[in-house]
């Protein structure tokens, strides 16, 4: 009888015949209790190889790709989120120029896909001289959209456009599915959206008018 990787025959004792899909029982089980192979997970190192190996990848074409790795990723991590400070998103706001953050519980996103789904929403500020400064406009834009930002998977998106040294904030969404993602980018005329797991961000429709 023919047995499969695990050493397990493919009818169990006391089975009929054609009977498929059943698996011996594992050593150590009692009584009739009958186990499949364990699932085999996404590698994400191996999944990252692959779509860092295209060099253009904006198509949805590869987004069920995005989803699988933004997956395989999570499934190693003990949450969606890290702890962040307003001087932390301060230094990067210098360093990267961008990030995304929620003052309400000092958190950012560290798996998914990030989109602003909300326009209307956005501003244009000078670009803060001092993390107080970036503290305080930080807080306000948080009370002024407290019916979005209070829900979790919402937080501040947020720009520096080193052309004018302004910032643009807006409320940021984050998601697991680039499916997902990508049409609500076109339903509300967004640029693009921003790929955690490989730090990029994804053109959606250049032509939009309403910004990122």
């Amino acid at each position: 009888m023919s047995k499969d990787t695990h050493g397990r025959t493919h009818r169990p004792a006391g089975l009929p015949k054609g009977v498929a899909g059943t698996y011996d029982r594992n050593p150590g089980t009692n009584g009739d209790d009958i186990a499949p192979p364990m699932p085999v997970h996404d590698d994400p190192d191996i999944l990252r190889r692959e779509l860092a190996s295209i060099p253009q990848r904006d198509g949805p074409e590869y987004d069920g790709l995005r989803t699988r790795l933004a997956r395989a990723e999570l499934r190693q991590m003990e949450s969606k989120e890290k702890h962040a400070t307003a001087a932390d998103m301060f230094r990067s706001l210098s360093e990267t120029g961008g990030g995304t953050w929620s003052p309400r519980n000092d958190a950012t996103p560290v798996v998914g896909f990030c989109h602003s789904p909300y326009p209307e929403r956005s501003r244009v500020v000078a670009m803060p001289s001092t993390t107080d400064d970036f503290a305080r406009l930080s807080m306000e834009y948080l009370m002024d959209n407290r019916d979005l930002l209070s829900k979790d998977g919402n937080y501040l998106g947020l720009w520096r456009n080193p052309a004018d040294d302004r910032l643009y904030v807006d409320v940021s969404v984050c998601d697991m599915d680039a499916h997902d993602v990508r049409d609500a980018c076109a339903k509300h005329d967004q640029i693009a959206f921003w790929d955690i797991q490989l730090g990029e961000e994804v053109i959606v429709n250049p032509d939009a008018r309403s910004g990122q």
